[in-house]
């Protein structure tokens, strides 16, 4: 048996097969030969009509997409998800980060993850208190017909999403 720097473990077979003998190769993760962690980094950007909030590379990003929230890691294949309102979590070699978003959209393409968003807050400029009373006035609020209920739903999920994130 050999081991190499890479992990890589490469032994002969002692039986036959069919075909002969063959070698085999297994995969040892760097956990296992004592080699470091090292997450691959990849950009993660965030942009909002009126500024581009965030634009640095990152090693994990979650996403809260209409839907649930998508983790995203180096390598991810292909995504174009739409953005319910909630906590975009990533992290960077500094530690991990938060900013509250109101919907839009996000791609996922060639180690880039781009977000287009209607706002960004980090988590701290949001009063707990200012978003308990927006919640409170939305459920409170009538609302009749499909684009007053869609409304309402809107501003309720927002103040849901704002509640949430000022507790974070």
């Amino acid at each position: 048996m050999v081991v190499k720097s890479s992990g890589i473990v490469q032994e002969s077979c002692a039986g036959t097969s069919r075909f002969g003998t063959t070698p085999s190769v297994t995969y040892n993760p760097p956990f296992l030969t004592g080699e470091p962690l090292v997450a691959n980094a990849f950009r993660c950007t965030v942009i909002t009509p009126g500024q581009q909030v965030l634009d640095q590379d990152v090693t994990y990003v979650s996403i809260p997409a209409w839907d649930g929230e998508i983790g995203i890691q180096s390598g991810r294949a292909p995504l174009f998800v739409q953005l319910g309102d909630g906590l975009l979590k990533y992290r960077d070699p500094k530690g991990e980060h938060k900013i509250f978003i109101t919907g839009g959209f996000a791609q996922v393409k060639d180690n880039k993850v781009s977000i287009l968003t209607d706002a960004a807050i980090p988590p701290a400029d949001i009063k707990r208190q200012q978003a308990e009373e927006q919640l409170t006035a939305a459920l409170a609020a009538p609302a009749k017909g499909d684009e007053a209920i869609e409304r309402k739903r809107r501003v309720v999920s927002r103040a849901r999403g704002a509640r949430k994130a000022a507790g974070a």
